[in-house]
């Protein structure tokens, strides 16, 4: 049945193409497209505001310009931390991965000076909204993707110039254990070709930080929670930089 559908359609499509002039078949083509345009935009902007809406106060934890979208949770506080990493970024090109990537602030910034970036996000809603805003803004190197790092996977991931790795360390670590929370952060380091910027608040885990990137140069570029709402010690945001590419 399907078959003869699709016959009866290529013919009645034949018929017509025969009927009518080049001119207005042309014109009818055009249409065709501008409204299939305008209505992928719809869909587009409507799935948008529908994971916009799913994401709730996460939506709000990183400023998105290139969208008109400010946060009201930490804008202050992403923009001092980009500041500072920006800083101590001292290549001109390369590849970034950015882990757990939120809205994808930090992979779209890096994009635009000129780094090939890739976000990547447990959460679907996020990357919905970073290919959104990437599109609006017609930044084409970089890329999103929905996927969980475990400690059966991390080890399939290529090595990165620059690696992003803010608030998400700890998260590892309630979920896997302490050991294999490790391992997944040894793994990281290891596949960082210059950089890897991350925070963290717990004494105990700066120390192992310490340990696990004893080959690399270590510098604090200090905290950026002010005006966000935490318990206990704020975070601290580091730069651990390969000896290999230090001046």
């Amino acid at each position: 049945m399907a078959g003869s559908v699709g016959e009866l359609y290529r013919n009645f499509k034949s018929t017509v193409r025969e009927c009518v002039p080049e001119k207005t078949w042309l014109k009818m083509t055009d249409l065709k497209n501008f409204l299939c345009g305008v209505l992928e935009t719809v869909l587009e902007w409507c799935n948008f505001r529908v994971q916009w809406f799913k994401a709730g106060r996460f939506a709000h934890y990183q400023p998105m310009p290139w969208i008109g979208k400010r946060s009201f949770i930490k804008d202050e506080y992403t923009l001092g931390r980009w500041e500072a990493i920006r800083k101590e970024i001292k290549i001109k090109s390369g590849s970034v991965l950015d882990i757990g990537c939120n809205l994808g602030f930090f992979s779209l910034s890096l994009a635009e000076m000129g780094f090939y970036s890739i976000g990547i996000d447990m959460q679907h809603e996020f990357r919905v909204i970073s290919e959104y805003a990437q599109k609006k803004a017609g930044i084409g190197n970089a890329a999103f993707s929905t996927m969980i790092l475990s400690p059966d996977n991390i080890s399939s991931l290529p090595t990165f110039d620059i690696v992003i790795f803010l608030s998400v360390w700890h998260h590892w670590i309630k979920r896997f254990g302490h050991e294999r929370g490790m391992e997944m952060f040894r793994s990281i380091w290891e596949k960082t070709n210059h950089v890897l910027f991350i925070d963290i608040k717990e004494e105990a885990l700066i120390n192992e930080m310490k340990n696990i990137c004893a080959g690399g140069s270590i510098k604090e570029l200090g905290n950026f929670d002010k005006g966000v709402k935490r318990k206990g010690k704020e975070r601290i945001l580091f730069a651990v930089t390969k000896d290999h590419q230090t001046e």
